[in-house]
């Protein structure tokens, strides 16, 4: 029996606007947020010390030092910035839109998309440390050391927790939504591109977009927006424990810098590790597909990768709800 949605038909150009808008949202709030944090940090500093600036080229390069020193706050206060636009703006996405809603999780895919999450993190990470491609692109070893900066606890935080919720609500609670009147790889392949080109470097990105793959594929799956939000905590997570593990031990972060230094028989340990973290996570997604597809008859993988027509809501339905369209 074919399904019906309440979803709004629109042109195509507004249609494109309506899915790239979310990332532009997520880049200007988040960004202005942090500045305006920073601006109110050095305001409140010069206060206390009762000095007085009035040359504004001074007060911009104070704001940059304190966007360099303080990153992990002021990330931090970004992002609460940005929950505050996207969680309602998920909420009413999530009542427009219902193909790719309504599922929930149980403990057993819960236990399961962390140890998918854990599986792919060692996957792709030793994957860039035996390419040396941290080496090929150096912005990366940049972006490193400046997300490593901070207390553990703010990288929690910022990097583990608050980050991941409010990316997966704008790329894959919004965005992805927006695109289903697409066929789904179309949808879910369009949204990574956009999650990867959000991370500002050439290997972050590249990576970034796997990710975006393999999270919008498990929320297809799933149903529920909790599932790639689970995965990318417990994918931030296990990087932030173990660069902690690392900064409190020498000879970790020693192997970490030689590691293009490594010998034939290290190369070949660290493939078999790549390729059985690889093995882990794989038969994980299959083992939630499994599951899922057994509570859930009705899922995507029953069609022939199209979404189901959807009804169109009348003119007189849509009266009052500009708000909506622009949301």
């Amino acid at each position: 029996m074919e399904q019906t949605h309440l979803e709004p038909v629109y042109s195509p150009g507004h249609s494109f606007w309506r899915a790239i808008y979310p990332t532009i949202l997520y880049f200007v709030v988040t960004t202005a947020v942090t500045v305006i944090g920073a601006l109110f940090y050095v305001a409140a500093a010069l206060a206390a010390t009762g000095a007085t600036i009035t040359d504004s080229n001074v007060i911009i390069d104070l704001v940059f030092q304190v966007m360099n020193d303080q990153l992990m706050p002021l990330m931090l206060i970004g992002q609460i910035g940005g929950l505050i636009i996207f969680v309602p703006m998920w909420a009413r996405t999530r009542r427009r839109y219902r193909l790719w809603n309504g599922g929930r999780l149980d403990i057993g895919n819960i236990l399961l998309i962390i140890v998918f999450a854990v599986a792919s993190y060692f996957a792709i990470s030793y994957t860039i440390g035996l390419l040396s491609l941290d080496k090929v692109f150096e912005s990366y070893s940049n972006v490193e050391v400046t997300l490593s900066s901070g207390t553990f606890l703010m990288q929690a935080l910022a990097i583990g927790i608050t980050g991941p919720i409010l990316e997966e609500l704008c790329f894959r609670g919004v965005t992805l939504n927006r695109l289903s009147n697409n066929k789904m790889w179309v949808a879910i392949i369009i949204q990574a591109l956009m999650f990867g080109v959000a991370h500002g470097n050439m290997l972050q990105g590249m990576y970034a977009t796997v990710l975006g793959l393999i999270f919008g594929r498990l929320y297809v799956l799933t149903k529920t927006i909790w599932a790639p939000i689970i995965a990318h905590i417990a994918f931030n997570m296990t990087n932030v424990v173990l660069v902690e593990i690392a900064n409190r031990s020498s000879t970790a972060a020693a192997a970490a810098e030689d590691i293009g230094a490594y010998d034939a028989a290290t190369y070949v340990a660290i493939s078999i590790l790549i390729l059985v973290a690889a093995g882990i996570a794989t038969a994980c997604y299959f083992i939630i597909k499994r599951r899922t597809l057994g509570k859930n008859h009705n899922d995507d993988d029953h069609h022939d990768g199209s979404v189901p027509k959807f009804s169109r809501i009348n003119a007189e339905h849509d009266e009052g709800r500009i708000s909506d369209d622009l949301w």
